[in-house]
C-alpha cells in the first residue's frame, strides 16, 4: 500500500497484548517526534483472531482509547505487520533481467511459496544493496488480501485513515539505518526478543539482508523462554543463529564479521545482553534505541517512555520513517 502525504503521521503495530504508537510532525522539512505512547489490548493480532470478524471492534477500542488518552491529532496511520504473519522470502536472480522477466520469475516462485491462490494474497518486491557477480537479490513478501482487508475494517471505526501496511522487520531496518548511521554501513544484526521467540535481522549497508527466527517451542525446558531461561543458554543458542544466517547469507568468499548486536523487544534482557557479549567479545552488543538520532518534542509521559525502554518502539518509529 502506498503512503498519502501528511503533515501528521502515527507508526502504528500490535506488538503480543500491546498496542504501541509513535506520532511524527514534519515542520519545515524537519521530521518531530510529538508523542510515543502504548496501550494494553486484550487480545492478540494473530491468525486466530483475525479469522473471527467480532474481534474488529476490540481492536478498534485499543486505538480509539490510544488516541484520546495520548491526545493523537494525525489523521493517517502506516501499521507494521508482525513477520509471522506475512510470507517473506530472498531470491537470487540473473542479472540483468527485465521487468517482464523478473515479475515472470516471482510469479514462479509464488506458485512454489504460497499455499493458497495466488488471488488470495497481496505480493511486493524489492531489489536488495549492491549486486553479486552475474547476480542480483530480490526480497518477496506476501500477506494475505482478508488480512489487509481486516484492518481496513478496524481503521473503518477509528478516526484514522490507513494509508500503509508494512512488515516489523522492514521498520526495524529503517530505524536502526537511521539511528546507528555508522554500524549500519558494517554487517549488523538486529535481534528481536517476543512472546512467539527470538527473531532475527541482518543489516548490511544499511539495507535488509536476510532474515530467520527462533520459535519460544525451540528451547530446551532448562531455558525456557521467555519467562524462566537460563541467560548463558539463551545467548548460546541466539549465538549459533547468527552464525548459522551469516553464513547462508553470504555463499561466496568469506562473510564480514558482525559488528554491532542491537537487542529490542517485549523480552530482551539485560543478563542475556551480557552472556552475549561475553560470547562474543569482537562485537558490539546493545540495545536498540530507536530515538537517538531524531527530534524529539514530547510531553513528561512520553518521555518517560523512551528513557525507560525504547527499544520497544524500534518498529513503531520505523514506520514514521518511510
Amino acid at each position: 500500500m502506498t503512503i498519502d502525504k501528511a503533515d501528521i503521521l502515527l507508526g502504528l503495530t500490535f506488538i503480543g497484548k500491546k498496542l504501541r504508537a509513535v506520532e511524527a510532525e514534519n515542520r519545515d522539512g524537519q521530521l518531530n517526534i510529538v508523542s510515543v505512547a502504548e496501550t494494553p489490548c486484550d487480545i492478540q493480532f494473530d491468525f486466530s483472531s483475525v479469522s473471527n470478524y467480532e474481534n474488529i471492534p476490540r481492536f478498534a477500542k485499543s486505538i480509539n482509547t490510544l488516541i484520546d488518552e495520548a491526545g493523537i491529532r494525525a489523521k493517517v496511520a502506516l501499521f507494521a505487520l508482525e513477520r509471522r504473519m506475512v510470507l517473506t522470502k530472498k531470491l537470487k536472480v540473473d542479472e540483468g533481467l527485465s521487468e517482464t522477466e523478473l515479475k515472470q520469475h516471482i510469479e514462479w516462485e509464488l506458485e512454489q511459496l504460497l499455499i493458497s491462490s495466488r488471488d488470495e494474497y497481496n505480493v511486493a518486491f524489492d531489489r536488495l544493496g549492491p549486486r553479486e557477480e552475474k547476480f542480483e537479490n530480490i526480497v518477496l513478501v506476501a500477506v494475505r488480501k482478508k488480512i489487509v482487508e481486516y484492518l481496513r475494517e478496524i481503521f473503518n471505526k477509528t478516526a484514522l485513515k490507513l494509508s500503509m501496511v508494512d512488515v516489523d522487520l522492514f521498520a526495524a531496518t529503517r530505524t536502526f539505518a537511521k539511528s546507528q548511521e555508522r554500524a549500519a554501513q558494517e554487517l549488523s544484526a538486529l535481534v528481536d526478543f517476543n512472546n512467539r521467540g527470538i527473531d532475527f535481522t541482518l543489516v548490511h549497508n544499511g539495507v535488509y539482508i536476510s532474515s530467520s527466527e527462533l520459535s519460544a517451542s525451540a528451547f530446551e525446558e532448562n531455558s525456557a523462554y521467555p519467562s524462566e531461561g537460563d541467560p548463558e543458554d539463551i545467548a548460546r543458542m541466539v549465538n549459533e543463529e547468527m552464525d548459522r544466517l551469516v553464513n547462508s547469507s553470504f555463499e561466496y568468499g568469506e562473510p564480514p564479521s558482525l559488528r554491532t548486536i542491537a537487542l529490542y523487544g517485549d523480552y530482551v534482557d539485560r543478563n542475556v545482553l551480557k552472556k552475549l557479549q561475553e560470547q562474543r567479545s569482537e562485537s558490539r552488543v546493545v540495545f536498540a534505541d530507536p530515538f537517538s538520532s531524531v527530534r524529539l518534542r514530547l510531553n513528561a509521559e512520553a518521555e518517560l517512555l523512551t528513557k525507560e525502554h525504547p527499544e520497544k518502539f524500534l518498529v513503531s518509529v520505523g514506520m514514521v520513517l518511510v
